[in-house]
């Protein structure tokens, strides 16, 4: 982790303060010590216990070579890759657009699709709720909790796979939350009496079901205490389709208004 001061001040005792002594162009110096060649370098001289408490030392640092073009061809070098990377920033931000739009209109569908059906000719009929207004003719209107049970099933031995409620992406590893390398997860001291999930059970985050957190879960595992596990009662329903509906926004609003 490298970067350029623009004012004056203090920095930790564990960071490294340097100043270029030769015919260099700092900001190329920068580009320079975040490619991926040099990173390596920094990795194989880096001392210390494990990956994540390692430290690279000035007299280990200042003996790996570098590239040291000429100063002009150094402020070519910069000024190109600056015009670069403000094109590839651009790029960035108009996918990151594209990609809120398609998770918008993702949602939309979803919510027409779940509450409405597929046929937007079809006779329609009052729910007889007023926040799920109309609904397909031929559709029934039940009680959530004529649909499942609850379940307390507690784990014995802890080793199960320990699953997270998010209302992102519903029921997931807990390890897929994190990039390998960049995050230590400290598993608890004992995962036993959390509670199992089997596939296809509904689990949600008492605490956090206002907004959406919660979900029907493609794995097997376990999940906190806290946490409630329904299942479904019989072959009539497809979990999947509930996974959809009990997280639109509607559904989400009659949790806030029911939440305590």
């Amino acid at each position: 982790m490298f970067g350029l001061a623009t004012e004056t001040g203090l920095v930790s005792p564990d960071y490294s303060v340097l100043k270029s002594i030769t015919d260099a162009h700092i900001p190329f110096l920068l580009y320079l010590l975040k490619s991926p060649t040099i990173i390596a370098r920094f990795v194989a001289e880096s001392r210390g216990l494990g990956t994540g408490f390692n430290r690279l030392y000035f007299d280990r640092f200042g003996a790996i070579y570098a590239q040291l073009p000429p100063l002009a061809e150094q402020r070519q070098i910069v000024s190109f890759l600056d015009i670069k990377g403000r094109q590839v920033a651009r790029l960035l931000r108009a996918k990151r657009q594209l990609i809120k739009l398609l998770q918008e209109q993702k949602q939309m569908l979803i919510h027409r699709a779940v509450t409405q059906g597929l046929n937007p000719d079809a006779p329609r009929k009052e729910s007889g709720v007023a926040w799920l207004g109309e609904v397909p003719a031929h559709w029934e209107v039940v009680l959530i909790k004529t649909l499942l049970r609850e379940i307390d099933s507690r784990s014995t031995t802890g080793k199960e796979e320990l699953l997270s409620v998010s209302q992102y992406t519903g029921i997931t590893p807990r390890k897929e939350k994190f990039e390998e390398g960049t995050e230590h997860i400290t598993r608890a001291a004992s995962l036993i009496g959390y509670k199992k999930v089997e596939v296809d059970d509904l689990v949600n985050n008492i605490m956090l079901t206002w907004n959406g957190s919660l979900g029907v879960s493609s794995y097997a595992g376990i999940v906190s205490p806290a946490y409630c596990v329904y299942r479904f009662k019989n072959n009539n329903t497809l979990p999947a389709y509930y996974h959809h509906i009990l997280r639109t926004a509607s559904h989400k609003d009659a949790y806030k208004i029911k939440s305590r």
